[in-house]
Order: structure tokens, then C-alpha cells, then sequence
């Protein structure tokens, strides 16, 4: 009696719903299904038009609804255990975004989307605001002691309106003065960024959060090629063959083998001109050893003194360790590139 008693009161207060929620609920379920990511942003400050501008801007990427929080929270429910976890984050103003970029890319391209604001009088402040010290647009006149009335220390310089020194005239968490607020838009400093400021994003069963998205793009991409420079060199030392070592690892073992020879007298076709010429020193050593260099006519006593007393590699050996020293600066070099690509794509 009591189940039935439950869900006739059920149906009743169902029917009450206006469908016009019923609907908003069902396209909010729609749209996160329809898309891979889908994150919720607070709009507190932010205009009509300029959400209207950042929809416009961002069409192709990401889609934004606005809803009530009550149908953002029915919604979320509806749509499971896992992306229940998301409605903690509807408070104050919220809307929902849809997209099918990756967590990364997302907040990279809200955050990009960030304007500068001016800051309201009476509001409080969420940073430190500076004024620096310098010239204003300002002529001589009234305007000085109302900089001043505001806590700005301006004076007249050589005919114009300047700040006489850097200061904080607002520490994060004090109310801003209405005339400060004034001046300082009329300075055109504007310490606020307005946008759509992320909570948290879902992903596959994975809610992230704003500080889990923050990436030093030029920091990781010195880490990745940083991490390639060392992979590159370990597979050179060890003999391991990849892509990228397979022919800087041949060179090397081809120069490798024509010292080999060279130090032990096999005859190799490659090396057979640098064994004549090693055994031609030898020679000439030896007759200088034996007979003395008075013993040796002018061509001989000649041709000892130009031939050098240590004998290097063949010089298709040496050019060869050049060209792969060369080798392998171009293939760091070009996945060097690669990265970087790789790296871009994946933070737009």
C-alpha cells in the first residue's frame, strides 16, 4: 500500500513539472552524451554580450548552455554515479560547456578567452592592485587632486599628470573604493580577468580539476626533448637499434671496424692504401733505426720526415664518424620539431 501510496505521489508531482524543464533537463542529458568532455564554468561578471561573443568566438569548439542550477543538478543525477560526482561543482552562476577537445585543450582555450576587467566600487578585491610609477594621459588640472583624493600620488612633471612611484593601492581581500575604482578605469588599468572561469571537467569517468590542467607548455616541451637528447645517446652507447639510431649506429660500427682492422693488419679493401702506407713508415723507421739517417739517401731521409709518427683511422673512416655526428644533430633536431608539433596540437 505505502509503494503504490509512493508512487502515485511520484507521478502527481511529476506532472506539476513544467515541461519546459522536463525538456531543458533531457537536451542537458543530450548534449553530454553527444560530446566526449564536458565541463561546468561560473559566469559571475560576465556580461550578456560577452558570453554571446566567447559562443561566437568558440563555435567550432565548444558549445555553452546556461541553466538553472536546480536542472543542471536533476540532470547530472540522472546521468549516473560517475558523472553525478560533477554536480559539487554547481554553485553561484553556472553553466555548462561541451566539447569534444581533450581536458587540456579545453581549459587552454577558456583560459585564452580571458579579457581584461575593470574592477567595480565596493567590490572586493580577489588581487593586489599596483599602480606603476609614470606618466598618466592626464593634462594639468582638477584631475591631480582627485588622483589623489583616490590614494594615488600624482603630481604635474614637465607639464603633464605623472605617478611619482609604484604603489599597492589595493591588497587582495580589501573593498575597493568607489572614487578608486573610478580613477583606475580611467587610468585604463584594468586588474580583473573576465571569462569563463573553469570548475571541473569530466573525461571518460575522470572529473578534473582547474589545477590539474595547468601545464608549462615550454617547461614540457624542454623535458620532452631533454628526454629524447638522453634516449638518443643510451641507444647509441648500448648498440640498441631504432628508427633513429639504426644509421648513426651502422656508421659507427663500420669506423669501429676499420680501426679494428687497421690495428690488426687485415687487409680490407678500405683499408688496404692506409696499411701500404703504415708498413711504408715502419720501414723507413726501421732503416733510420738500423742504418742511421746518414745511411739514407735524400729521397728517403724526404719521405721519413713527412710521414707522420702516429697514424690515424682511414679518412673514409673519419668521414664517416663526421657525417654521422652530423646525422645525428639533423634526427635530434627534426624530432625535436616533432615534439614540439605534437606538443602544440595537444594544448592549441
Amino acid at each position: 500500500m505505502t509503494d503504490v501510496g509512493t508512487v502515485t505521489e511520484a507521478v502527481h508531482h511529476t506532472r506539476h513539472i513544467p515541461q519546459w524543464k522536463l525538456d531543458e533537463v533531457t537536451e542537458i542529458k543530450k548534449l553530454i552524451d553527444e560530446h566526449s568532455v564536458f565541463g561546468l564554468v561560473a559566469i559571475r561578471g560576465i556580461s550578456s554580450s560577452q558570453i554571446q561573443k566567447i559562443r561566437g568566438d568558440t563555435r567550432e569548439d565548444i558549445r555553452v548552455k546556461i541553466a538553472r542550477n536546480n536542472l543542471l543538478m536533476r540532470a547530472l543525477t540522472d546521468m549516473g554515479e560517475d558523472i553525478s560526482g560533477m554536480s559539487e561543482y554547481i554553485e553561484d552562476q553556472t553553466a555548462i560547456v561541451y566539447s569534444n577537445l581533450n581536458p587540456f585543450r579545453l581549459y587552454s582555450l577558456l583560459e585564452g578567452m580571458k579579457v581584461p576587467a575593470p574592477v567595480k566600487g565596493g567590490s572586493v578585491s580577489p588581487v593586489d592592485i599596483t599602480i606603476d610609477k609614470g606618466p598618466t594621459p592626464f593634462n594639468p588640472g582638477p584631475i591631480v587632486g582627485e588622483l589623489q583624493k583616490a590614494g594615488i600620488p600624482a603630481a604635474i612633471e614637465g607639464g603633464k599628470v605623472v605617478v611619482k612611484s609604484t604603489k599597492t593601492v589595493v591588497k587582495e581581500g580589501d573593498v575597493v573604493p568607489n572614487d578608486l575604482a573610478t580613477m583606475l578605469a580611467r587610468l585604463d588599468i584594468y586588474p580583473l580577468t573576465v571569462g569563463l572561469d573553469l570548475r571541473a571537467v569530466y573525461d571518460g569517468g575522470v572529473i578534473f580539476k582547474p589545477e590539474m590542467l595547468v601545464i608549462d607548455e615550454q617547461a614540457t616541451l624542454a623535458d620532452l626533448q631533454r628526454g629524447y637528447s638522453n634516449a638518443f645517446n643510451l641507444a647509441i652507447c648500448c648498440a640498441y637499434p631504432t628508427r633513429d639510431t639504426i644509421i648513426p649506429l651502422i656508421q659507427k660500427a663500420f669506423k669501429d671496424g676499420c680501426t679494428l682492422c687497421l690495428e690488426g693488419a687485415i687487409p680490407a679493401p678500405t683499408i688496404i692504401e692506409d696499411l701500404v702506407r703504415r708498413a711504408q713508415m715502419d720501414l723507413l723507421q726501421i732503416a733510420s733505426l738500423l742504418l742511421g739517417s746518414d745511411a739514407l739517401d735524400d729521397d728517403l731521409r724526404t719521405a721519413l720526415s713527412s710521414v707522420p709518427t702516429t697514424q690515424t683511422p682511414t679518412k673514409e673512416a673519419d668521414k664517416v664518424a663526421e657525417e654521422e655526428a652530423t646525422e645525428a644533430e639533423e634526427n635530434e633536431k627534426e624530432t625535436e620539431e616533432e615534439a614540439a608539433a605534437g606538443l602544440g596540437s595537444l594544448f592549441g
